[in-house]
């Protein structure tokens, strides 16, 4: 065999690999808004305070929004989620992770606590979501 070859067989070998592990993560990973799991009130239990992570407190004012995500994982490491879903600053890019197993278990419970119907419908919504593939 020609290096040439051998140099394309791997290129070839890397690139499947890369779209086997890509897909794979992809179906165990499911992105979801700060809100998707309740008011901070009960959210924060499991995924911290509704502000920036780097931030010691929130923002003054009523209204303020934070784009937070919630990074809902399953058969896949965190350090590996932590990678392709980085937290940075200077972008403004702040994810929350949750093994799915942790986001199944408060989502049921805090339904079979149903303390604000409106509440329990957004939990009931984010918990379908992660139950369909």
């Amino acid at each position: 065999m020609r290096i040439e070859q051998v140099k394309t067989i791997f290129a070839t070998l890397i690139f499947f690999f890369s779209i086997g592990s890509a897909g794979y993560a992809k179906e165990n990973i499911k992105i979801f808004n700060y809100s998707d799991f309740g008011p901070q009130v009960i959210a924060h239990e499991i995924i911290g305070m509704e502000w920036w992570q780097w931030d010691n407190v929130g923002n003054p004012s009523p209204g303020y929004e934070y784009d937070i995500k919630v990074v809902v994982f399953k058969e896949i490491g965190l350090k590996k989620i932590m990678e392709i879903y980085p937290v940075n600053k200077s972008k403004q890019q702040d994810f929350r992770y949750l093994k799915y197993e942790t986001a199944m278990d408060y989502l049921n419970e805090k339904i079979n606590e149903n303390i604000l119907p409106e509440v329990t419908e957004i939990l009931k919504k984010t918990r379908l979501e992660l139950t369909n593939k």
